[in-house]
């Protein structure tokens, strides 16, 4: 496929570095987004004490973890996503093949962050899941 950004070289899940609370722990699972994709981060989150100690995970901006993705294991280019788009929304697909925040028959996939220098976003696409609700 020429549009895929990521992919997981693993049945494990895609592994990425997202932007999480600094309340989240390392091998605990939470959410990310507002539609509340499932995450595990694989390391503590990366903050000044930690920068500051030598302790913060190699790579992490502040704010930032690496993050297990269970489910998913693609992330495509779909092209420009919608105006408003947040990091781990639901994005979807209308009947005329716009794609939309709102929630429609033809779930794709989750907004997700892509690194530098590429940057904007990609579309996570998890298992054969039902749609969130």
């Amino acid at each position: 496929m020429q549009n895929v950004i990521y992919k997981a070289e693993t049945g494990e899940g895609l592994k990425i570095k997202l932007p999480l609370p600094a309340t989240a722990k390392n091998g605990s699972p939470t959410t990310y987004g507002p539609s509340g994709l499932r995450v595990i981060p694989q390391t503590d989150v990366a903050t000044a004490l930690l920068r500051s100690i030598g302790k913060a995970p190699q790579g992490l901006k502040n704010g930032e973890a690496s993050c297990v993705l269970p489910g998913i294991t693609l992330v495509l280019d779909l092209g420009t996503l919608p105006p408003g788009t947040q990091g781990g929304q639901a994005i979807y697909r209308e009947p005329d093949g716009d794609l939309t925040l709102t929630k429609t028959s033809d779930f794709l996939g989750y907004a997700l962050p892509v690194a530098q220098p590429r940057g904007g976003w990609g579309v996570g696409i998890p298992a054969n899941t039902a749609p969130p609700a």
